[in-house]
Parts: structure tokens; sequence; C-alpha cells
């Protein structure tokens, strides 16, 4: 079974190619024909004078393998990326697209300079259309093949056998992430650790099944039919680390290592050189200087805007609330702020106004795993608080936090300080920046433990740039908008 799913895969990449190679044909060809025989956009062929169509249909016949060589820099045609989601693919293909028609027009600077054409000079429109073309045909058609390949993964045509090196706390995290996200279409078909006895890995839905030992791993291969192991023990293999890669090597095995190993996060990891000698930097500092200029603009902009857009709704919210039962419409609450600090943090009432009171009640009833106080049917919620916590019109009001510079638009989520009944050290990290409204673990909602929750924080502080809020704002607004995981 395993051989056909990576036959069925190597057929995969070069369709892909084709895909893409067409694109690139038709879409200078239209380009083209636009620019200079409108009139007849629907024949085939080049109707024009050759003097100016033959240098055209030179650059037409460069543009698929200037396009396909564009792509294999963005690694679009990685191993595995056409049949497994992954954060940003989208993104890398439109950057193949920017970079293949910088690379066209390269062409055709140096077509004038070197050859016979001189004298003549290329549409910069040609070069405009194609590349808008080629956008909007690459997001269209790739929208579509995503579609399908998650049709054939749904189906089992492509599921991916895997086992996991180790037993440890990334090991069982890994193990609960594949259970409960089948997107990712992996079939888990155990564990490999020398020493299974002390420390076997089992997970909330039971015990995980023992392949055997890694010096067994090229029999648990064949037997298993694997095709990826997923490293979360190195120090386990010890010096046996090169030839376990190796044997999976030889039988096309990928081999992966998680990047969270003794405890650290690797998520800002550098490799810098020191003495000729290469040195990997494991933290990174935490927003500060211009950094955080940029930062607190970013901040001061987008909160102003939503606070005006969002003035209508507020004040709608505002009326429901008083309506639908007593108590006033604000509700403050003490959260940890930056550095520790305590701060008031600002929310419509969705609530009952003896919410607090009736908390110790419900404490047996708290379905997180320690650090936050979460009931999915939580029979404090009043009529319209189940509406506003749903579409997380209760969190506006927090523009006014990030306005007064006690929290950001997106960052690490607030704690409440009852919450909050002690931290190890490691979790300093997550307080060294402003709280934000939304951030990586908000916009996965209840999908991650609060464990993982603030791994997410340190990655972010560790990680942050510009785009990265752009991009979790807007994954912010489809989870608002599809209510996934509200409550």
């Amino acid at each position: 079974m395993a051989r056909l799913v990576r036959r069925r895969r190597l057929f995969f990449t070069p369709l892909l190619v084709a895909i893409d190679m067409s694109i690139a044909v038709i879409s200078f060809y239209v380009a083209y024909k636009m620019r200079y025989e409108p009139e007849s956009l629907f024949s085939l062929g080049f109707q024009a004078d050759p003097e100016v169509s033959t240098p055209y249909l030179h650059l037409i016949l460069f543009a698929p393998f200037g396009r396909f060589f564009c792509n294999s820099v963005c690694s679009v045609y990685s191993q595995g990326h056409q049949l497994r989601k992954r954060p940003g693919e989208m993104i890398d293909r439109v950057k193949s697209v920017c970079l293949g028609s910088v690379a066209l027009m390269l062409m055709a600077f140096l077509y004038r300079g070197a050859f016979a054409y001189r004298e003549f000079s290329f549409s910069r429109i040609v070069f405009a259309l194609d590349w808008l073309f080629n956008l909007f045909l690459v997001v269209a058609v790739y929208s579509l093949v995503r579609i399908i390949a998650d049709e054939l993964n749904r189906r089992g045509l492509f599921v991916r056998h895997l086992a996991i090196q180790g037993t440890g706390h990334a090991a069982r995290d890994l193990a609960r992430a594949i259970q409960r996200t089948p997107e990712l279409q992996c079939s888990l078909e155990g564990f490999i650790a020398d020493d299974p006895g002390n420390n076997p890995l089992v997970v909330e839905s039971g015990p995980i099944t023992y392949l055997g030992r890694s010096d067994e791993v090229r029999d648990i291969i064949n037997a298993h039919g694997l095709e990826e192991i997923v490293v979360t023990d190195p120090a386990a293999l010890e010096s046996n680390m090169v030839g376990f890669v190796n044997v999976c090597h030889k039988l096309d095995v990928i081999v992966e290592l998680v990047p969270d190993l003794y405890g650290i996060t690797f998520g800002a990891s550098t490799v810098n050189e020191l003495g000729g000698l290469p040195v990997i930097q494991l933290n990174e500092i935490s927003i500060t200087g211009l950094r955080m200029i940029l930062k607190r603009a970013e901040d001061i902009t987008l909160s102003s805007a939503a606070l005006f857009l969002t003035s209508p709704i507020l004040l709608a919210a505002a009326i429901c609330i008083r309506l639908d039962s007593p108590g006033p419409v604000i509700f403050r609450q003490k959260r940890i702020g930056k550095n520790g600090r305590h701060f008031g943090l600002i929310k419509l009432r969705s609530m009952c106004q003896t919410a607090e009171e009736q908390r110790q009640e419900l404490e047996a009833n708290n379905e997180s795993d320690g650090i936050l106080f979460k009931i999915r049917h939580d029979p404090r919620i009043t009529r319209v608080g189940k509406i506003i916590r749903k579409t997380s019109i209760d969190e506006l009001p927090q523009l006014l936090n990030v306005l007064k510079g006690e929290m950001s638009m997106v960052g690490p989520r607030p704690l409440p300080v009852l919450d909050v009944k002690g931290e190890e050290s490691w979790k300093d990290a997550r307080v060294s920046v402003a709280p934000g409204i939304t951030g990586l673990w908000q916009v996965n909602r209840t999908e991650h433990t609060s464990e993982e929750m603030l791994k997410w924080d340190i990655y972010y502080i560790e990680n942050w740039s510009l785009w990265l809020d752009f991009r979790i704002l807007c994954k912010s607004v489809y989870v608002v908008l599809t209510g996934k995981g509200a409550y």
C-alpha cells in the first residue's frame, strides 16, 4: 500500500509541473494577443508582422521553463507539499509568479542586447498583463487543486504511514496532534524506542503501538510500510543517529526532527559562525527598539480604525445587553500584562451579574487543562452573551486597552490573575511583550492545550514581524466569521 501511495505522489508532481507550464504559455499568449491582436484573440497563431511577433514567440518558448525554475526555487514542488496543507503554500506560489515575471523581463532585456533586436522594444503592457493572468490562474487553479487533493486525502488515497521515535513530551504532543487533526491524513502506526517499558507512549485515546527498537528500524519500515519517521528524542539515538537516518534514506523514508528538544523552543533558531565553526542561536531577544516602535504604530493605527468602524456594533450590543439582563454593560477583569503588571481588561458583559460568585461552584466542570477556566455550556452566560461571545463582539472594547498601551492588536493572550496559580520560569517570556486581542493560539481557538498555547506565544515573540501580524489578523477575521471553536 505504501508503495502504491508513493507512485500516486510521483504522478502528482509531474501533473502540477504540466499545469504550471501550461499556465505560463496561456498567460503570455493571451497577454500578447490583447496588446497586439485583440481582434483575433480567440484565433490560434500570430497574425502580426513577424518583426513584432518573432521576439514574443521566442519569449513564449522560454516562459514555461523560466516559471518552472522559479517554482523550484520557491519550493512549490517539494515532496509532500502538494498533498498536505502547509502554512503559506499559496504565498509561495504568488512569490514564484512575481519572481517568474522578473525573470521573464530580464530575459527580454538580455534578448534585446545580445541578438538582432536591439532597436525592438518589448511592450510593458504585455508583461503586466502576463503577470496578472498568471496570478489569477495560479490562485484559481491551485485553489481547485487543493480542493481535489483534500478530497483524495479524505478518500484515503494519499494517507502517509508514519511512526514517532521517542516517548517524551514532544512525542505525546505530536501523537495527540495527529489524532485530532484528520486533515493531515497521517496514519500513526506506532512509536520506536529503545526502552519503552518504563515510559510507554500513551495519550488520552489510549496507548500507542510499540513497533520496536531504533536498531531494528529496517525491519520496522518493511513490516509497517512506513513513509515517514519523526524523531522527537535524538539523545536516545546517541551515536546511532547517523546510521538510523542512513537506513531510512536507503529505504526512501523521510526523517523529520521536531523543533522542540530538551524543553527549548527552536522557533527563532539561526545558524551563525564563530571562529570558523557553525553555532546555533537558540533564542531571540523579544520585541524591542525599532521593532517596538513599528508594532506600537501598527496598534494605534489599526485600533483607531477598528473602533471607528465597529462603533455602531458596540452601541447596538450595549443596548441589547442592557435590555437582556440587569447589570453593567462593561465588564472589567484583572489580567496579567507586560512584565507581569496587572491591568483591567475591558469586555462587554456576556454573563449574569453574579458570575464571579458562581465560579467556585462550577470549578469541577472546568474543561480546560489547568491555566484557563472554560466550560462549553456555561450556565452563567446570558442570551445576548451567547451571541456576542460566538461572534467575538464582546472583545471589541479591548481596542481601548490597545489605545492605552496596555494591550496590542496581536500578541500572547492576557491570562486572568485568578487562573494563573504559578508560572514556571520558562513561561516568563510570554509576558515580556504587551498581550494581544488575538494571536497564534487564539486563531486556532480550542485546538491546543494550555502547554501548547504557551509555546505558540513564545514562538510568536521570537519570530515577530509585521507580516506575521498581518497573517494572524487575516486568519482572525476568518475565525470570527465562521465562529470556529468559540464558546
